[in-house]
């Protein structure tokens, strides 16, 4: 039974707090927990019949169990957090997007820079507000507030050199402090209205700023006028609604299932404006794991996050307190989980709730459409049943210069873009730095080795790719696609042409493959060249 490597372990396990840890025959974790007591918590994994499927799945795979004893049950959580984040156990819930969320700021120069930041805590900035969970929203507040206070947006290296107005300043989104085009004093006066603005006194601010219109208009200083007048109106595009408004500083989190999937979607709500949303995913999940992913989720994405004064959820997971413990040991303050009724709060929950389960929606049929195409793919090609890493290969170079070979990875669902490399050739010839970047990769790297191999370019790049295959030692399946007319053609690994009908579904997913590839390689050349150029300067 698999069950008798965790009965086994039961017996020496102490049962004070700390941290235990599942690991199979490879020495891989496969699943990290926290108790307050040890033995009782692992003992619950042994009762077969009162074990969730995924968590059977777990126990199959156990070989043995270890443990790290703490002195606390705090000490316990954070150093779980710790774990699961080093070690990505297989059947822990993990956050696959967990990079750090953006900030607008304003810089501490005399004439203040607006721009946007990854972390709140970077030094010379004098004054931040967010955070906003996608680009997109906070893109359109910088436009918002460029149009209407005029705002510099320039490094202060450009700031300091600039001799005439720039571009900004001549199509409205600038007043030009550079040139003296603006006074210390009314730049300031633009800032402190720009910051209230963003904290949600736009209907003092608006009345101030309508007397001072009027105060132009009949001065004749019609200029200066519709300069305040784009301010109003800016101000006005965000006025918030009574529901909006009722859910200042909060964040809207809910919970969607569907079909073996699940998914987090989070809005986030400032001053009666919205911040922007985010939907997490997850795959192969039940239902039942709701409250176990909802909870795992609050843990990793607002480890790096300070929280909103107030979460809005559909339901308080299990070990809530476990969470607001972790905050007020992280951030000194604890949010406060509301699970509304009725109201203007539980109309935003609703509203959330739809929008999780329409992009949950969009999300599988995506990935249904997806497996189709890759399964046709697989039978196409003689592929492996299973594909878990696909790797495309590209290069890119101009006459011979700052010559680059690119990889991306895809898993068979999306692009693991933490997983893309590039490597600096020194060779303008196409086949040559292909065999170099093969040898390079599979020599020495600590990677895991592809299930198969995409190229860009002909039967020349993909000869030169199978010839160091062979030299390793290596059998991984591997075809490239080649620009020919009437349009592209498909190679496979004996070199054999597989010309698909112009429009097969294999052939767009192979040509995206090779696009995304391309993308990275050439935007990774270009920045090799400008940083080149900016090194040839004079100063």
């Amino acid at each position: 039974m698999p069950i008798d490597a965790i009965k086994h372990a039961v017996a020496s396990l102490p049962t004070g707090p700390g941290v235990y840890r599942m690991i199979n025959a490879a020495g891989k974790d496969v699943y990290i927990g926290k108790a307050k007591n040890i033995k009782k918590r692992v003992t619950h994994y042994t009762q077969w019949t009162g074990l969730s499927h995924r968590l059977k799945q777990m126990v199959h795979q156990v070989h043995r169990v270890g443990v790290v004893t703490t002195n606390t049950e705090l000490e316990a959580l954070l150093l779980e957090a710790q774990l699961i984040k080093r070690y990505k156990p297989t059947y822990n819930i993990l956050l696959k997007n967990d990079n750090p969320l953006a900030y607008l700021a304003l810089s501490t120069h005399n004439f203040p820079r607006l721009h946007s930041i990854k972390n709140r805590t970077v030094e010379g900035e004098s004054w931040t507000i967010g955070p906003f969970l996608s680009r997109s929203p906070l893109q359109s507040m910088m436009d918002i507030i460029q149009k209407g206070f005029l705002l510099r947006s320039c490094s202060d290296a450009v700031f300091s050199q600039r001799t005439r107005p720039c571009l900004q300043y001549h199509i409205g989104r600038c007043s030009a402090p550079c040139v003296g085009k603006i006074t210390l004093a009314d730049y300031a006066a633009s800032i402190d209205s720009a910051k209230g603005f963003l904290t949600g006194k736009m209907p003092a601010i608006q009345d101030d700023l309508k007397q001072k219109m009027q105060q132009y208009v009949l001065m004749h200083a019609y200029d200066q006028a519709a300069i305040v007048r784009d301010q109003i109106q800016a101000m006005a595009y965000l006025m918030p609604s009574q529901i909006s408004a009722a859910a200042a500083k909060s964040d809207v989190i809910v919970w969607a299932y569907q079909s073996g999937k699940g998914c987090i979607h989070v809005t986030s709500w400032r001053d009666g404006a919205t911040y922007g949303c985010e939907t997490f995913f997850w795959d192969e999940c039940s239902i039942s794991d709701g409250p176990t992913i909802l909870l795992s989720f609050l843990q990793q994405f607002y480890g790096k996050n300070q929280p909103p004064p107030r979460l809005i959820l559909p339901f308080l997971p299990d070990d809530w307190s476990d969470f607001r413990m972790m905050m007020r040991h992280t951030f000194q303050n604890i949010p406060h989980g509301v699970v509304p009724k009725r109201g203007p709060l539980k109309s935003l929950l609703e509203q959330a709730q739809n929008q999780a389960q329409d992009s949950l929606n969009h999300y599988c049929t995506h990935q249904s459409i997806q497996n189709h195409v890759i399964d046709q793919a697989k039978a196409l090609f003689s592929w492996p049943k299973s594909i878990n890493r696909i790797e495309i290969y590209d290069n890119s170079h101009l006459q011979g210069t700052h010559a680059t070979a690119a990889m991306v990875v895809h898993n068979g669902h999306t692009w693991d873009k933490k997983a893309y490399r590039t490597w600096s050739m020194n060779s303008n010839d196409d086949y040559d730095m292909m065999r170099q970047v093969m040898m390079r990769r599979f020599s020495q790297s600590q990677l895991p080795l592809p299930d198969v191999l995409i190229i860009d370019g002909g039967k020349g790049q993909l000869s030169a790719v199978q010839s160091v295959l062979a030299q390793l030692n290596q059998t991984i399946p591997c075809i490239t696609i080649a620009k020919t007319a009437p349009h592209d053609t498909i190679f496979l690994h004996d070199c054999t042409p597989l010309v698909l009908p112009e429009h097969h579904p294999v052939l767009h997913w192979v040509q995206s493959m090779r696009d995304e590839a391309h993308r990275f390689a050439i935007s990774t050349h270009r920045r090799k060249r400008e940083k080149s150029l900016l090194q040839d300067v004079p100063r």
